[in-house]
């Protein structure tokens, strides 16, 4: 690992300069081995609201199923469509509630 990773031109204060950071393969780990060991559920979304890394904390207090994450993490999309299949967002069509939970996502983002 470089050295000089947290020297890198990026802002390692707040939300962006984390999503930057999870995105560099010399820190992800790092990252996630952070998240690991924090005692609540945590999940971490790129600008894409693909999911860069999670903790079995978070897996575990949502009662997310293994089969979502078999193939990788899952997108905000994939979660939100299984929480509107089992019912989490009331009565309707689980493509279109998962849609508008993105949409208050890309509308609402948290920004560091």
């Amino acid at each position: 690992m470089n050295d000089n990773w947290a020297n890198q031109d990026v802002e390692t204060n707040g939300l962006n300069g984390l999503l930057m950071l999870a995105n560099s393969p010399e820190c992800r780990h790092i990252i996630q081995s952070i998240i690991d060991h924090l005692p609540c559920g945590v999940t971490l979304f790129d600008q894409n609201l693909e999911m860069i890394a999670c903790n079995t904390l978070f897996r575990r207090l949502l009662d997310f199923p293994d089969k979502l994450f078999e193939g990788g993490l899952p997108s905000m999309k994939s979660l939100a469509r299984f929480n509107a299949q089992r019912g989490e967002y009331g009565p309707g069509d689980p493509e279109e509630l998962a849609g508008q939970v993105v949409q208050r996502a890309i509308l609402n983002p948290i920004r560091g």
